[in-house]
């Protein structure tokens, strides 16, 4: 807060019209069906939506959450929320016809949400005042350079889409290499191809010659690139295997949860510990419950107010493929992402007593992944 992201904001949406005044046109105290209205009739321009932060009471930040996501929805797929009439006719579908640039005190969670934008960090004391004092003097500059622009574009319309698409899809491709998730790239690529063709107008209006112009594309692409990384940690956090390792790390550091010796050599080795039991352990797995332990950590995020995206059968499918867990190929050529293991029954064990065993299934968690998330949070 206090960064003066609304005003520069504000200034970005000046290159359309007169928006000088402290009241965006459209803010997250709008209702979905006012926003979605307001994307529908915003096209081929940008429309500023203001003030994603937290809130104080648990509804309030649920329902801003929900406007959220709708939101990045709306645009990351360019569709309208369908409707029907009292007669069961179809209504009229409203999608987004623009772009849309959000400011806000926090980020919506997700994988999935995440990945539909690219963020700017913005912190105190990095604006300078004096530059965008002056650029809200000038702002009527500003939708006069957007009419100059668009009058240049004219009469290149027939040729632009083809050639354009053409140049994206270098262009993405260039830009995924290092993004977490297809989305990022193809946002960065719309955003480079943007800039490029500022520059051309510039250009032909003689503020620089081309070396200045390549200079100014070149610092455009290591700043998306910048950002394409960024924003793909961001991702990678919200990941369900990500999410639910790094939360499981938490409740062990705690002690909520514990897990017992697989096979213990004598009662010496039977440490009463604290904490839900979940599971048991030796040298290289955590044999872990996984229906308990999708449930303590679903209660445990709850208390954060977040949530596990996926149920259980498709996280294990993630653990897996993030090579996080050991698996098992039945007979039938079936992966089998909980494989049964033999566990001794602690009640029979007195001296040395050899303990019945039983074959539970059971999630194989490999204990260096643990162990890595433990380091990495020091």
């Amino acid at each position: 807060t206090g960064s003066r992201k609304t005003s520069i904001s504000l200034v970005f949406l000046s290159h359309f019209g007169r928006f000088i005044s402290k009241s965006p046109p459209a803010s997250f105290k709008d209702t979905v069906n006012a926003l979605e209205r307001r994307a529908f009739s915003t096209k081929d321009t940008l429309l500023l939506i203001d003030d994603y932060h937290p809130e104080a009471t648990k509804y309030e930040s649920q329902k801003m959450e929900q406007i959220a996501q709708r939101i990045l929805r709306m645009y990351g797929d360019r569709i309208a929320r369908g409707r029907l009439k009292s007669t069961i006719e179809f209504q009229k579908e409203f999608p987004p016809r623009g772009m849309a640039l959000v400011t806000g005190e926090d980020l919506p969670t997700g994988q999935s949400s995440v990945a539909r934008f690219l963020g700017v960090e913005l912190l105190k004391d990095q604006v300078d005042l004096e530059k965008l004092t002056k650029a809200q003097n000038r702002g009527s500059l500003l939708a006069q350079a957007m009419t100059g622009y668009i009058q240049w574009l004219i009469p290149q319309m027939d040729k632009l889409p083809d050639l354009l698409a053409k140049e994206f899809k270098q262009v993405r491709e260039k830009y995924q290499e290092g993004a977490a998730h297809g989305r990022l790239g193809e946002a960065a690529a719309w955003l480079h191809i943007g800039y490029r063709m500022m520059l051309a107008y510039m250009q032909g209006l003689g503020l620089f010659h081309e070396e200045k112009a390549q200079e100014m594309l070149g610092e455009c692409e290591r700043i998306l690139t910048m950002l394409v990384h960024k924003q793909g940690k961001a991702v990678e956090q919200e990941q369900p295997a990500k999410q639910f390792v790094k939360a499981l790390a938490e409740l062990f550091a705690t002690a909520t949860v514990r897990v017992d010796l697989l096979k213990p050599a004598s009662r010496t080795d039977l440490v009463l510990q604290a904490g839900e039991k979940i599971g048991w352990y030796d040298d290289q797995f955590y044999y872990l419950l996984p229906e308990v332990t999708y449930n303590v950590v679903s209660r445990f995020l709850a208390q954060r107010g977040e949530v596990i995206s996926v149920k259980e059968r498709t996280l294990w499918k993630h653990l897996d493929e993030a090579k996080m867990i050991h698996t098992e190929v039945g007979s039938d050529g079936r992966v089998q992402r909980c494989p049964k293991k033999s566990i001794p029954r602690r009640s029979g064990l007195n001296g040395t007593k050899q303990a019945q065993e039983y074959r539970p299934r059971l999630l194989h968690l490999r204990r260096s992944v643990l162990e890595r998330e433990s380091e990495s949070e020091e």
